[in-house]
C-alpha cells in the first residue's frame, strides 16, 4: 500500500528499523556532566521533576534542581509540546525566549486532518511502535525529529512550521501565562 511504501522510505534513513536502534536506558549525570556532554542540538523531556536528555551519543537523566538547567534552554532543543514545556519550566524560573523544535507542531502541520496527536500515535506512525505512557521518551525525539523534518520538506511545509507555528506557539504560551 501507499502507507507501507511511505513508512519503508522513512525507515530507510536508518540501517534497520528505528525501534531496534533506540536505547531507552538513561545514565544518571551531574550538572557538570551535562555541561560537557550536551551539544548544540538535543532532545529533552521533563518528567517527575527529572530532566531526560537525549543526544546522538547517549541518553542522560538529571535529577538535580531543574532551575540549574537554564543554560540548556538557551540552545536549540527538541521536545514534544513546547507550550507545556514552557509552563513546566516557568515553575523553575526558566523562560524560553525563542521557538524550539516542537514535534507536536511538526506532526500537526504535516497532517492537520488527524488533529492534535499524542507522542505515542506519532511514534507509531513514523517509528513503527507505540511508546509506553509511564516511561521516559526523550530517546525517541531525535530520530522522530529527523523523520518529521524530511516529511515536512517533502510536503513543502517546513518554513510554515519554523517561521509561523513555532514562534506563535511561544507567544501563545506567554499569553496563557498572563
Amino acid at each position: 500500500t501507499k502507507e507501507d511504501s511511505y513508512q519503508a522510505d522513512l525507515f530507510s534513513v536508518f540501517e534497520e528499523k528505528p525501534a531496534e536502534k533506540l536505547s531507552d536506558e538513561y545514565k544518571e549525570v551531574t550538572l557538570s556532566d551535562l555541561k560537557e556532554k550536551v551539544g548544540s542540538l538535543f532532545a529533552i523531556q521533563i518528567k517527575d521533576e527529572n530532566a531526560y536528555i537525549s543526544t546522538k551519543e547517549e541518553n542522560l537523566i538529571f535529577s538535580g534542581e531543574l532551575s540549574s538547567l537554564a543554560f540548556l534552554f538557551e540552545r536549540d532543543f527538541i521536545c514534544f509540546d513546547a507550550k507545556a514545556m514552557y509552563h513546566a519550566l516557568r515553575k523553575h524560573e526558566i523562560t524560553l525566549t525563542s521557538p524550539k523544535k516542537d514535534l507536536m507542531l511538526y506532526s500537526y502541520v504535516i497532517d492537520s486532518s488527524k488533529g492534535q496527536r499524542s507522542l505515542s500515535s506519532v511514534a507509531l506512525e513514523y517509528l513503527g511502535y507505540e511508546l509506553p505512557e509511564d516511561k521516559p521518551y526523550a530517546h525517541t525525539l531525535l530520530p522522530l525529529f529527523e523523520l518529521l523534518c524530511k516529511r515536512a520538506e517533502k510536503d513543502s511545509c517546513l518554513s510554515i512550521i519554523e517561521k509561523i507555528e513555532l514562534p506563535l506557539s511561544l507567544l501563545l504560551a506567554q499569553m496563557e501565562e498572563a
